[in-house]
């Protein structure tokens, strides 16, 4: 089953991050945001739009959709870094989205319990930022690139700003 994870970045510099919250079956992540986007703003399903997702990937930059909505979106991107400085703006934002969208009862959705964990690891303040990954589906992007030495894998230190991971409340990461 696929799961959405949130990594502590306890700083830049490093080969690999740590997974420090994990939610089983990530349909309750980031589809249930992309839905919400799809329904709202562009007229139908998510899934309907599969084989042309660049509008529904523009939402989050339309000035018509409210700030909060964008970048709740933004979250959803593959590579996904959200500052701890952001921590508490993003933590309101997510909440405005979940109260405004009410996700029926039968279907998963998480955002209400990432908001509390992100609430709760910015109050320990051990994490300068936060890597999100809303699918387990794919290649994990929080790991620097593989490389062998005698016989064993090992890792480069994650090169942030080339692989192209940017902080949801700005543009790209700049180290």
């Amino acid at each position: 089953m696929s799961t959405t994870m949130i990594y502590g970045i306890k700083r830049w510099g490093v080969k690999s991050v740590s997974v420090i919250a994990e939610y089983q079956n990530s349909h309750g992540s980031a589809p249930v945001v992309w839905d919400f986007m799809a329904q709202r703003y562009l007229g139908e399903q998510y899934h309907h739009r599969l084989n042309d997702l660049g509008e529904l990937w523009n939402t989050s930059y339309r000035e018509d959709i409210p700030m909060e909505y964008r970048r709740v979106m933004k979250m959803t991107c593959d590579r996904a870094i959200l500052l701890n400085e952001n921590a508490l703006e993003a933590v309101s934002h997510i909440r405005k989205f979940v109260d405004e969208f009410p996700h029926p009862s039968n279907k998963v959705n998480h955002w209400a319990q990432i908001a509390e964990d992100i609430e709760l690891f910015h109050s320990q303040n051990k994490y300068i930022a936060y890597g999100l990954r809303m699918t387990s589906m794919d290649e994990n992007d929080f790991y620097g690139e593989p490389f062998m030495k005698r016989g064993r894998e090992h890792y480069h230190k994650i090169n942030w700003k080339e692989l192209g991971y940017f902080d949801a409340y700005a543009s790209k990461i700049t180290r």
